[in-house]
């Protein structure tokens, strides 16, 4: 089933999450190898080594948009400095690399294993098997053979997307078949292994996320998947700035419906609840639970007439636009959170509702007081980045102001600039 040769009679090809070539142990082209256009013809020989490819072809594909008096004699340039590695390795490089009839090709006279061929050929397998086991087994070995994207530092070039785009698929689908084949058992504990190591290959891809979670859900692990939900809701939020998708919500509701056993008193259940150490500064929650209860205060002040005011604080830069992505904006939302959370009561309750913005729901306050509020959070987030060239806008209005504009109720507008 693809399973890798022992012998040291052939070539080893991976390239999947990287490139090396071996012949038995010994290195033609290493991981640590640096990318060139010899590697890259390499590469390109490989995955077409059924066949010759003409000369025209090859010119085509490493020297297209490079000015050259003569390609050819680049490219024959190129055939001999790659037939210098086989060389460097003790092998004959004319006969690894042949030329006929005008077409180059890597040689057939000596066997060569492939990951990628052993990785189709694995899936190939545990899609016609009927034996529930060894189904399963084939899919396993699939999965191990896939190490990332093929051919990483090519995904730029066009004939590589192709094939790459293709094997990411292949691999999404042997994750779901194999989930598939054992999501009505206890077995299912076997995939947990190789979605976790999906989900660190394709962190922000939500599918995968949703497997794994259903495979704890099943498992009855059901802490675990809330964990594991809150990790992922969070690292969308902090790189992508999206939410949960639906489905991923949905997921989340099943999950705590399912969390709480039958309570033995009820003091347990109010021990449960607790925050368990003292905690200071506001309460922070996710954006569902903070809609719950923004919804439970409005109910409350219609009959007990005490005021509360949502508050919605901003972080941008200095043309208004939001703060770069990536690990910029990463330390923006974190400098902005501890800002937020620090500066506010323990009475209030506070969740981001993107990474550069966060809402706050103000108990007991008048719009003067907000304002205060407001500034308090700037200056503690100027104290917390020391950067000059951001800024803080703030808005607030009060929640039993239904009908009112937002513009009416404007805090204003906090100019940062760190001295």
């Amino acid at each position: 089933m693809g399973e890798k040769p022992v012998e040291n009679s052939r070539f080893i090809v991976r390239m999947l999450g990287g490139f090396s070539v071996y012949y038995g142990e010994r290195p033609i082209v290493s991981e640590r190898s640096r990318n060139s256009k010899v590697t890259q013809l390499l590469e390109y020989l490989l995955m077409n080594r059924r066949r010759g490819v003409p000369q025209e072809e090859l010119i085509e594909v490493l020297l297209a948009g490079e000015e050259s008096e003569s390609p050819a004699n680049v490219l024959k340039n190129l055939i001999y400095r790659l037939m210098k590695l086989f060389i460097a390795a003790d092998l004959p490089g004319d006969s690894c690399i042949y030329f006929q009839n005008g077409c180059y090709g890597f040689t057939q006279q000596i066997p060569c294993w492939m990951d990628v061929e052993a990785f189709e050929e694995a899936i190939a397998i545990a899609r016609r098997t009927a034996d529930r086991e060894k189904k399963f087994g084939a899919y396993l070995e699939a999965m191990d053979l896939y190490q990332g994207d093929f051919l990483p530092r090519l995904l730029g070039e066009t004939w590589a997307m192709v094939p790459a785009v293709r094997y990411q698929d292949l691999y999404r689908s042997c994750i779901q078949e194999a989930y598939a084949l054992l999501s009505q058992s206890r077995e299912i504990s076997r995939l947990l292994g190789p979605i976790r190591r999906a989900t660190t290959l394709y962190p922000y891809d939500e599918s995968l996320h949703i497997l794994y979670i259903s495979c704890l859900f099943q498992l009855q692990r059901y802490k675990e998947a809330v964990a594991e939900y809150d990790r992922v809701v969070n690292l969308l939020f902090d790189d992508l700035g999206v939410g949960p998708s639906e489905e991923l919500q949905e997921l989340f509701q099943r999950i705590t419906g399912k969390i709480q056993p039958l309570a033995s008193s009820l003091d347990a259940i109010r021990e449960d609840m607790s925050e368990g150490e003292t905690q200071t500064g506001a309460y922070q929650c996710n954006f569902h639970d903070f809609t719950s209860t923004y919804r439970f205060v409005v109910r409350h002040i219609e009959r007990s007439g005490q005021s509360a005011f949502l508050m919605l604080c901003s972080v941008t830069q200095w043309d208004g636009s939001v703060p770069a992505g990536g690990k910029d904006l990463r330390e923006v939302s974190r400098a902005f959170q501890d800002a937020v959370r620090n500066s506010l009561r323990r009475g209030d309750i506070c969740t981001r509702y993107s990474p550069s913005q966060f809402l706050l729901l103000l108990m007991d306050i008048n719009q003067e007081n907000c304002k205060v509020v407001a500034n308090r959070i700037r200056d503690q987030f100027l104290r917390n980045i020391r950067r000059r060239d951001l800024r803080v806008h703030s808005k607030a209005i009060s929640v039993v102001d239904i009908g009112k504009s937002i513009d009416q109720s404007v805090i204003g507008t906090g100019n940062l600039s760190w001295q």
